[in-house]
């Protein structure tokens, strides 16, 4: 569709209506279906305006389609939280801590973040990890310097890029390597433990 410039006195036909007016305003809708049965010519750029969704969406290509603007955030797409204490004396997939499948479009770029409070029995090491399908993804030794359940508070970051597809993203904990003793992943309700992953922008063109 090229862009069509309305000059004053020509005569409006209802072609230049319905292919250059309506594809360049923003269009309302009720919902996807009726979105994807609007008679137009859809072009990288046009836009509607989901009313069941209350959300903006633009046209980008025939593999990414219809998203949110490209170059802005997209928010939370999933979160989980945990109010009651998991306790083991192995390294487990925390109970509760887990997010997906999450299904991802190509070439956007996500922050996943835990947070919670983690105690050990003993002088030594608990392990915090954020893993995906495929593994541990981040992680890292949390050192206990006392016994009696010393507390310390963890927050791990990971920041990863996407390719088209869905994936679950969870929280492991438990001892350090040759560690013997109890770790507690503590949660209350004032205090949760949390597994967040947003959608904090564009890694690349849309695919």
């Amino acid at each position: 569709m090229a862009y069509y410039t309305f000059v004053n006195g020509n005569v409006l036909t209802a072609s230049q209506l319905l292919v250059n007016l309506m594809d360049q305003a923003v269009v309302k809708c009720t919902n996807s279906t009726v979105r994807d049965a609007l008679p137009w010519t859809k072009v990288a750029g046009s836009t509607v305006y989901k009313q069941d969704t209350f959300e903006l969406q633009q046209y980008t290509t025939g593999t990414t389609g219809w998203r949110p603007p490209w170059n802005m955030p997209w928010g939370v797409m999933g979160a989980a939280r945990i109010t009651s204490n998991q306790s083991t004396y192995v390294l487990v997939d925390t109970p509760g801590l887990s997010v997906g499948p999450v299904t991802y479009v190509a070439n956007r770029r996500l922050k996943i973040t835990a947070h919670g409070q983690i105690l050990s029995s003993l002088a030594e090491g608990c392990v915090v990890t954020i893993d995906d399908g495929s593994g541990q993804i981040h992680g890292g030794n949390v050192y206990s310097p006392t016994n009696n359940w010393a507390s310390y508070w963890t927050s791990i970051h990971y920041v990863a890029d996407t390719t088209a597809g869905a994936n679950t993203y969870k929280v492991r904990h438990g001892p350090s390597y040759g560690s013997s003793g109890q770790i507690l992943m503590v949660a209350a309700a004032t205090s949760p433990c949390i597994l967040i992953v947003e959608d904090i922008g564009p890694a690349a063109n849309p695919a």
